[in-house]
């Protein structure tokens, strides 16, 4: 019988997962035009081989051999009367959630290498066996990728180190790959590691701060321009000014007019979402060379910070935008591809034109900024020429993309974070309205045929925006996402400038035909689904589109 189940193992093994829905669930698609995707299947040997050796196994292969294993240890587990062992061991075997991309971000606390010294022999047994496997199956993933570099297979290879650390969150050179080192008994990432090396610790509450700082925070003194004031000088000073708190988090600096608090809250956000980001969207961090130069260097890949500024209120906001854009105040929130920056505002929730959550908001208004000032080789936009972007066709997926980021959940206490689904999800809803009340549908052909201009001077732009949320969901989760490698090779050929009006048509293999009709089948699912739960029947549930741009 179990004696004892540690506690500390709920957390080891909640927050042990890496990212898999790309990693995995795409190893068994096959491309229809036969050329590799930007984020495709991890393979140590051509896909066509028939003479594949044990020692030369895919990744997928690995990972199906790790998943059984995995299970037969818990059929042990249950045989022993160790249901909480057993629990806790299949909590480790994959289970895709239909329609999202789970996302289980890499704690900074390695996991704990022994048991309590009271645990049973049978436990100790258990978990030593639990250890082999984990070390094993990473070992083994993280040679293929290893096979992939002498190829220079970039891609593959950051799909197979994902999946090392899924398997094994301690993996030292998967971890090192993804710009990690263990410092201090902790996993840093070398901006971390510098920001120690010169005094500062990360506050919960007031962010990376020099050490002998933080306790005078915390009994609230602020140190403004190299002198100790309160937090009530130093506010009316700020609002009284043009400047704000200047937060600096590893991807983003934030200028907050609101409260340093609150831009510390919005960093970790942010940097949350980013982390996210680049495990769902790596090609768009680097080509496949500087990914491949990963496996042999410790240097991370360096991008200059993405600027956001966050003002006290909606006056404050339309007041300060109207010097960039005239109709600033018809909208409540934007990326400014010219400034390189995001402008929002605190909203204020006892009025009706703030009606709308900060957070989903920056989740998609960062998407914006991170496709647009992304590492993109060979760009035929040049650096970041949001002009040149969807120029002639191709709009909607920019949309597309941006407003199923406002999905994008956090849940701190499990390091977890999720980003899709359609319950609750208005522009969804008001996609499925369209089609399936309104009978309302602009065919694909025509509606990707639309260009950044002809977009956004659409009269009913809240039709385009559900629909193309609606298009973004189908081409990511249709058919266990048999499309989402097209498509994100799609959104890397519109950020290239490389695309054409039939882009997703080649990637697919599919007409705009065939595509409409599996479109409104896989929406009628949806719809029916959401009938079935006892949602109410979708209403109308369209808002203002205000989206500064």
């Amino acid at each position: 019988m179990s004696k004892r189940y540690p506690a500390f193992l709920v957390l080891v093994f909640l927050v042990s997962a890496v990212l898999v829905p790309l990693v995995y669930a795409q190893n068994s698609k096959t491309e229809p035009d036969g050329d590799r995707p930007a984020v495709q299947s991890s393979d140590g040997s051509s896909e066509d081989s028939s003479t594949k050796t044990s020692e030369l196994r895919s990744s997928a292969e690995i990972f199906a051999e790790y998943q059984q294993k995995l299970e037969n240890l818990a059929s042990k587990c249950d045989e022993r009367g160790m249901t909480l062992e057993a629990k806790v061991t299949r909590s480790l075997i994959y289970k895709k959630q239909p329609y999202f991309f789970d996302v289980s971000l890499l704690s900074s606390k390695p996991l704990e290498a022994k048991l309590p010294s009271d645990a049973t022999k049978e436990q100790q047994s258990w978990y030593a066996a639990l250890r082999r496997l984990r070390e094993k199956y990473s070992n083994e993933t993280f040679a293929v990728a290893e096979r992939l570099g002498a190829r220079k297979r970039g891609y593959e290879i950051v799909a197979c180190v994902l999946q090392t650390l899924y398997i094994n969150p301690d993996h030292k050179r998967a971890r090192q790959f993804m710009g990690f080192s263990l410092y201090e008994g902790e996993w840093r990432s070398q901006w971390e590691i510098r920001r120690i090396e010169k005094g500062y610790v990360d506050d919960p509450q007031f962010g990376w701060l020099l050490k002998d700082q933080v306790e005078e925070y915390r009994k609230g003194k602020r140190f403004y321009r190299n002198q100790w004031i309160t937090r009530e000088e130093e506010e009316k000073k700020i609002v009284a000014s043009a400047s704000g708190w200047r937060i600096e988090t590893e991807h983003f600096s934030i200028l907050s007019r609101v409260s340093l608090e609150r831009g510390v809250e919005i960093g970790r956000y942010l940097e949350s979402y980013y982390d996210a980001w680049i495990r769902l969207f790596y090609p768009f961090v680097a080509n496949e060379n500087q990914w491949t130069a990963r496996l042999y260097s410790n240097d991370a890949i360096v991008s200059k910070r993405h600027q956001v500024i966050l003002y006290r209120n909606r006056a404050e906001y339309v007041r300060e935008l109207k010097k960039h854009d005239p109709n600033a105040v018809q909208s409540v929130g934007g990326y400014f591809p010219s400034l390189r920056c995001i402008f929002v505002y605190e909203p204020d929730p006892k009025s009706v034109d703030d009606a709308f959550d900060l957070m989903p908001m920056l989740a998609h208004e960062a998407t914006h900024q991170l496709f647009n000032e992304c590492n993109i080789p060979n760009s035929a936009r040049g650096k970041s020429d949001y002009s040149k972007l969807a120029r002639y066709a191709n709009f909607w997926a920019v949309e597309g993309i941006a407003i199923t980021a406002e999905t994008f959940t956090l849940d701190r206490a499990k390091n977890k974070a999720a980003m899709g689904g359609f319950k609750g999800v208005f522009r969804i809803e008001d996609a499925l309205t369209s089609l399936f009340v309104d009978n309302e549908y602009i065919p694909l052909e025509r509606f990707i045929g639309m260009s950044r201009t002809e977009f956004q001077a659409y009269e009913d732009l809240n039709l385009l925006y559900s629909q193309a949320a609606g298009l973004a969901f189908f081409f990511m989760f249709y058919n266990d996402g048999a499309y989402c490698n097209a498509f994100v090779r799609y959104l890397y050929g519109v950020y290239q400038g490389t695309d054409t009006p039939d882009l997703i048509v080649k990637l697919t293999g599919k007409s705009f035909k065939q595509l409409d009709e599996e479109y409104k089948t896989f929406m009628k699912e949806i719809y029916e689904q959401v009938r079935q739960d006892g949602s109410p029947h979708p209403e109308k549930t369209h808002v203002n589109i205000k989206e500064a741009r």
